[in-house]
């Protein structure tokens, strides 16, 4: 996920699950990283260099909100393809709109209300709006 700020410039980030809010038993296959902002302990299902910044769930919607507020902050997600194709995949399973259930899954990651996000396509290297239906 990344937020375009001020001039253009792009701040990007990995977002991760903060302790207290990960599942029990954790999965077997998890990391553990320090939020670059809050500190606490966070969790990711995949692996990231230490040069990665990684921040918890929690400082994720936090960071989404400036958006609100700062007319230069445009968040944009940036999906890993093989999370996308899961999402889509258990959409088509359950009968959900494709849009509705990653929309969905970003809004109980981030505990805020999203009625449109801004998907970025690694393939067509694209930024698409996506809207609930």
């Amino acid at each position: 996920m990344g937020g375009v700020t001020g001039q253009g410039s792009v701040v990007t980030f990995v977002m991760g699950t903060r302790w207290d809010l990960a599942p029990n038993p954790l999965p077997a296959t998890c990391f553990t990283h320090i939020c670059a902002t809050c500190k606490a302990t966070t969790y990711t299902e995949k692996a990231f260099s230490k040069k990665t910044t990684v921040i918890c769930n929690v400082c994720s919607s936090y960071t989404n909100q400036q958006e609100d507020t700062d007319t230069n902050t445009v968040v944009v997600w940036d999906l890993p393809p093989d999370l996308l194709s899961n999402l889509l995949k258990q959409a088509n399973e359950r009968g959900v709109a494709p849009e509705n259930f990653v929309i969905g899954f970003l809004e109980w990651r981030t505990g805020r209300e999203l009625p449109f996000i801004r998907l970025y396509n690694r393939e067509e290297k694209q930024i698409y709006i996506v809207q609930k239906r």
